[in-house]
Formats: structure tokens, C-alpha cells, sequence
């Protein structure tokens, strides 16, 4: 049977440092989540359009190619619809 051995002390300052990266990961968790939501609406809105391009060209590889358009913006939709122009 082992002795269960007690966590080392943290030092106030290993604390501050821990706290400090912390601090860091979330704030560039939270900038890319933002831009990512922004590069997906924006995306959203600019893809359809591409879309009726491709539409407009009408061979049936074209058409393909702008279904695929429209369900990708479709998703991008989905993933940027909470973005918010701060």
C-alpha cells in the first residue's frame, strides 16, 4: 500500500502565472470564436450569390457546383448566426 502524498504548495507568484495564462487562453479563445462567427455570416451572405452565378452559367456541372454553394451557405448560416457587429 503507497502513502498518499499531499499536492506541492504553489507559490502565490506560480499562482499568478497560472492565473496570467489563464486570462490569455480565454481572451484568444474568445477572439477567434468572434472571428470565426464573422467570417462564417459574412460568408453566408456572399455565397448565394456566387451561387446564382453559377446558375446563370447553366451547365449541369455549374449547377453542381451551386447546390454545393447553397448548402455550404447553409452551414456557414447556421455557424455565424450569432455574430454581432460590435
Amino acid at each position: 500500500m503507497t502513502a498518499h502524498c499531499p499536492p506541492p504548495e504553489i507559490e502565490p507568484s506560480d499562482r499568478q502565472n497560472r492565473s496570467a495564462i489563464a486570462s490569455a487562453a480565454a481572451k484568444t479563445t474568445t477572439t477567434t470564436t468572434r472571428a470565426v462567427r464573422g467570417t462564417t455570416f459574412w460568408l453566408s451572405i456572399v455565397l448565394p450569390f456566387l451561387a446564382l452565378a453559377l446558375f446563370a452559367i447553366g451547365t449541369e456541372r455549374a449547377t453542381l457546383y451551386a447546390v454545393g454553394l447553397l448548402a455550404g451557405s447553409a452551414v456557414t448560416a447556421y455557424l455565424g448566426h450569432s455574430y454581432c457587429v460590435r
